[in-house]
């Protein structure tokens, strides 16, 4: 009976205060992973005339902890997008890979509340079809910043955010594909 009574006493005073402090310091987790997905809007009007200025974008990503309520994490999307414009085709693939460094703050119990930005590497394909085809490719650098609100249930959490990125112009053509994105994920912390 000391025993229970004993074991009982050290997770009430050690264990339960200690996890909670653990949320406020790490309110998502010593690392987490997301899965998501949205939409990407482009800002270039080039990019707008042949009418590949918006798309559906999906993609994940993971962040470890480096400090208290500081991750920092690598992300991957994909888009793709085929229209058709006065005159012909034109299909896009977008493909940026980034690596963010990203402050958590804990509003509420469930609420934290995400800033942060960093630098990217974007594989981006154009394929222009009229009477040929033209197609251009090629990897681009960039930077991005963010924010986002997420709602923790547990050892998950679900939310949005919003992102702005720019980025370097297609060397021969003198528009680019800076863009934001609106999106919304599902995450997992560990």
């Amino acid at each position: 009976m000391k025993r229970t009574a004993c074991a009982f006493i050290f997770l009430i005073v050690f264990v339960f205060p200690g996890s909670s402090f653990a949320d406020s310091v790490f309110p998502l987790g010593y690392s987490h992973i997301i899965i998501g997905g949205g939409n990407v809007y482009f800002t270039n009007s080039d990019v707008d005339d042949l009418e590949l200025d918006d798309a559906n974008f999906f993609g994940g990503s993971m962040y470890v902890s480096l400090a208290p309520k500081v991750y920092l994490g690598g992300e991957y999307h994909r888009a793709e997008k085929e229209s058709r414009f006065l005159g012909g085709k034109a299909e896009l693939e977008f493909n940026p890979i980034e690596i963010n460094l990203k402050y958590s703050q804990l509003v509420n119990d469930y609420l934290v509340l995400n800033l942060g930005g960093g630098i990217s590497r974007t594989f981006i394909e154009e394929k222009i079809t009229t009477v040929g085809s033209v197609t251009k490719d090629g990897w681009f650098h960039g930077v991005q910043l963010f924010a986002g609100v997420d709602v923790l249930f547990d050892n998950t959490f679900v939310g949005f955010y919003f992102k702005w990125q720019t980025m370097d112009d297609f060397t021969c053509t003198s528009y680019d594909y800076s863009n934001f994105r609106l999106g919304a994920h599902v995450g997992f912390t560990f």
